[in-house]
């Protein structure tokens, strides 16, 4: 199953931790986007409100 995996390995021939630690950050920068992203899009349509047609008049003319 995890026969092909290629680990990214410094000039030590030691795994990268570096490269696996900075591809860590990006990822979860990228996730954290994406849901504060999602949570504004949310906020704005749950507190998107129409209001009613404004009249400018009494309210017998109506």
């Amino acid at each position: 199953m995890y026969d092909n995996i290629e680990v990214k390995l410094n000039d030590a021939g030691e795994i990268d931790h570096d490269y696996y630690v900075q591809k860590a950050y990006d990822l979860r920068a990228e996730y954290t986007n994406e849901l504060i992203n999602s949570l504004i899009k949310k906020f704005k349509a749950f507190f998107a409100k129409e209001l009613p047609p404004f009249h400018i008049g009494s309210l017998a003319n109506r």
